[in-house]
């Protein structure tokens, strides 16, 4: 059995680690949620609870903090940026369509293969 070490991160990675843990539960939530009949007002309202108490300011801080470290034309700086922007726009239509699985669903699958990215 070969035996891996954890990756070490550089300290000033670990709160976007840990942010990103938090994410990662956030889409757990949402698809037990679903799979659970739970009503989707109710998760839709949990999600843009999370999204402006957390996810927003994550997002800028990368954008502001760590995004700039990056090359400029770097293909993941592009990605991440796009996949923020996709974030930004599922959030703005499960504002005005609270009851819509569909985007619950599709937030939570954008979340997580964002994270999965960026980690």
């Amino acid at each position: 059995m070969i035996k891996t070490q954890p990756i070490k991160r550089n300290k000033n990675l670990v709160r976007f680690s840990q942010e990103h843990h938090f994410g990662l539960q956030l889409c757990q939530k949402i698809k037990e949620g679903i799979r659970n009949n739970i009503e989707p007002k109710r998760i839709s309202t949990y999600v843009l609870y999370f999204f402006e108490q957390d996810l927003k300011e994550h997002f800028e801080q990368e954008e502001n903090h760590l995004f700039p470290k990056l090359e400029n034309e770097s293909p993941l700086l592009k990605r991440a940026l796009q996949e923020h922007q996709e974030i930004y726009h599922i959030i703005n239509r499960i504002r005005s369509d609270i009851q819509n699985i569909e985007l619950l669903d599709k937030f939570a699958n954008a979340i997580e293969k964002h994270i999965r990215f960026e980690e």
